[in-house]
């Protein structure tokens, strides 16, 4: 436990919560066995491989982000606090499997899944590297932490500095470690002030006032050690035919499959008024230098309101959901309880959710590097029975279901996942003036099965 006297001389800041860390804490606090909000990623790294090497570029990366210095202390303090120390231990730990070559599948399995159950602890140290060495020349890397520390874009920021520092180290070369902290001060700053302005609640009482809700029974939380997830790598041809479309539309990937969710979302619930939840990064108006330093986590997710008559133009659809992004991105600054005032059911959104993962990691992480990583997997448990995101990198493209397993089986989750690439190719030809009616004809049932 965090001890103020004793921890006084380590303190460099001690920093407001954002609404979403505060949510997410008292979540924690509420479901203190929930294994909800923890994640873990997987990596798998083949090279020159130094642990020595590793675990000082790790150290290194822990003190140039504040954020992985930081702790989070709620006892015996009015309001929840983020303090940064000025220096963290940090967690490396090593696991040796270079002795058991014919069962080290087997076995690094058996050691992800423990690394996944020693869940990291917020008011101590919330993040920790775990090695599994394979090979001489192969590993894999383990990173479990807590959602509350920071979103996919400071994610993808902190592996490619961790890889950049390990490949400077290899190489004998000088780190380069740079505080952070006071851009994280301004834009943490900036972003509770736009939490104050009334006009946002505003912005999105008009957005929802006509908006006439419908039952779902998509979010059952329940902590469940059941979570099952599957990757659908998107094939070749596909992507070039949704870029293709992209391209003669003027949309991005992201709008573009927002577009084909909020199309299952109407055939799934047979409805033609829609509400689905999209994310936004929350990093609004910053300058390149800032964009590319600024962790922490900043995203927001907002309901996006999309008109699937049948009469609608596709081209309509695409364009209209660009354009309410845009707004999402300026309005995005709402309490959870305010979201309640606004939108009763408010817990719409997360079940009707699709994450899309985008952030800068990419092909140019593995150049002039001493080591090639590659991304083998991530574990994390959700609030809904079910959930999709897209993971969207320059490297990988693949389709990623989570689901209760207690609920569905895998025969559901692979129907499903070809219906969804049936519908992303289906819209991939369609012209902008064509209708949804011959969208719903054609893929009318398919999504029955996930209720």
């Amino acid at each position: 436990m965090y001890n103020k006297d004793d921890a006084a001389c380590k303190v460099q800041d001690i920093i407001p919560l954002l609404p979403l860390q505060r949510t997410i804490l008292f979540w924690g606090l509420a479901h203190p066995s929930s294994f909800q909000y923890y994640e873990q990623w997987r990596y798998t790294v083949t090279g020159e491989i130094h642990t020595e090497l590793m675990r000082t570029a790790w150290e290194k990366t822990i003190e140039h982000f504040s954020i992985l210095r930081g702790i989070f202390v709620w006892d015996k303090v009015r309001d929840p606090v983020f303090v940064v120390l000025k220096k963290q231990n940090a967690i490396f730990r090593v696991y040796d499997l270079q002795v058991n070559i014919n069962n080290s599948r087997a076995l690094s399995e058996d050691i992800a899944r423990k690394e996944w159950q020693d869940r990291v602890k917020l008011n101590i140290n919330p993040i920790r590297l775990s090695v599994t060495l394979l090979s001489p020349n192969k590993c894999e890397w383990i990173i479990s932490t807590n959602h509350i520390l920071f979103d996919g874009w400071s994610n993808g920021l902190i592996m490619s500095y961790l890889v950049n520092c390990y490949n400077s180290l290899c190489k004998k070369q000088i780190v380069i470690i740079e505080n952070d902290l006071l851009l994280y001060k301004k834009h943490l700053k900036q972003t509770l002030d736009e939490y104050n302005k009334q006009e946002h609640k505003q912005f999105w009482m008009e957005y929802l006032s006509d908006y006439i809700e419908y039952e779902t029974n998509d979010l059952k939380y329940e902590n469940s050690i059941r979570n099952c997830i599957c990757s659908f790598p998107f094939p070749d041809y596909l992507l070039n035919m949704i870029d293709e479309f992209c391209v003669a539309n003027n949309c991005s990937l992201s709008t573009y499959l927002y577009a084909a969710w909020a199309i299952k979302v109407s055939l799934h619930s047979n409805q033609r008024d829609i509400i689905i939840g999209a994310t936004v990064s929350g990093r609004n108006n910053l300058l390149p230098y800032e964009m590319n330093n600024l962790t922490g986590l900043w995203i927001q997710t907002v309901p996006i309101r999309v008109n699937c008559e049948n009469d609608t133009f596709i081209g309509d659809i695409i364009s209209n959901i660009q354009n309410d992004l845009l707004l999402a991105e300026k309005h995005m600054y709402i309490h959870n309880h305010d979201w309640f005032g606004i939108f009763p059911n408010i817990n719409t959104v997360y079940s009707q959710m699709l994450t899309i993962q985008n952030y800068p990691i990419d092909k140019s992480i593995n150049k002039y590097t001493s080591i090639k990583i590659e991304f083998l997997s991530s574990n994390y448990q959700i609030i809904s029975a079910f959930n999709v995101s897209i993971k969207a990198f320059d490297f990988m493209k693949c389709m990623e279901i989570s689901y209760n397993a207690k609920m569905y089986n895998i025969n559901q989750i692979n129907k499903f996942a070809t219906h969804f690439f049936n519908l992303l190719k289906y819209m991939s030809v369609m012209k902008s003036n064509q209708k949804l009616k011959n969208v719903f004809e054609e893929f009318y049932g398919c999504f029955d099965e996930i209720k």
